[in-house]
Parts: C-alpha cells; structure tokens; sequence
C-alpha cells in the first residue's frame, strides 16, 4: 500500500530531515482541517502522504521520524475505521508494524497493536483533536484545539 509514487518518493527521500518535518507537520496539519470537517476522503490522502514521507526516513542510515511515521497510520488507520474499510485498517497498522525498524522502541510497536494505546498516543502527541475511535456506534464529540 502506497500513497505516493515511487517517482515523489525518491524524490522526497533526497531532502534532509527538517524539509522532510516541515512537510510531514504541513500533511498532518491539512489532515487535522480536513478531519475538523469529518471530509474523510482527503484525511486519507494528506495522512498517507506524511506516513508514507515518514516511512521514508526510517531506511536512512540514522532513521527518523519513526514518531511521526506512528502517528501517521494511527491517523490512517481510524480515518479508514470511519470509511468502514476494517481491512485497509489493519492493514496500515501491519505495515506500521514492518516499516519500524530494530533500533526502534518496542512501545511503539505495542501501542500501535492495541488501539486504547494508540488513540491515547495520538491525543498525547498532536494539537488537533485525537481520533474518537472507529465505531459506527461512537457519539461525535465537538472538540475545540
């Protein structure tokens, strides 16, 4: 699963770290406006970017962005739960999951297995409001950030 294509991709490999942030933090940023106004669709395509940018950094010879490569799919994950998409769900979590690499901390891969933990990580990391978990059933909450 790509969001990107492998044209952007090696291209957005070639920047340095802070370029890399400063769009990851802009995409997460278009993600949380976007959610603001439950447009799910464009979630999707603004949080794929960033994990995908993200994913990037981790296969650099002093991986990055594992941080934001995490809160990313937490993002892709429930935004798809909302979209009743349960398998693409799972499977953004899987490749979370592999993209992470040896060196980093075994919480990041425990968090992003249970899904309490990642909605609390997601609250405790970013700005804008975190993520209601993926229930059809789950009352909207109005959240001001």
């Amino acid at each position: 699963m790509r969001f990107l294509c492998h044209a952007h991709l090696n291209e957005l490999s070639a920047l340095g770290q802070s370029e890399k942030m400063d769009l990851w933090f802009n995409w997460m940023a278009e993600a949380g406006n976007h959610s603001d106004r439950q447009n799910w669709p464009q979630v999707v395509s603004y949080a794929g970017c960033a994990f995908d940018l993200a994913s990037t950094s981790l296969r650099e010879p002093r991986p990055g962005m594992v941080v934001e490569m995490v809160l990313a799919a937490i993002c892709l994950a429930e935004v798809l739960q909302k979209l009743a998409h349960p398998e693409l769900a799972d499977a953004v979590i899987e490749l979370a999951l592999q993209r992470l690499n040896d060196d980093a901390p075994r919480e990041f891969a425990a968090t992003l297995r249970d899904q309490a933990k990642r909605l609390r990580f997601f609250s405790d990391y970013m700005s804008w409001p975190a993520l209601a978990g993926s229930s059809a059933h789950q009352k909207k909450a109005n959240v001001i950030h």
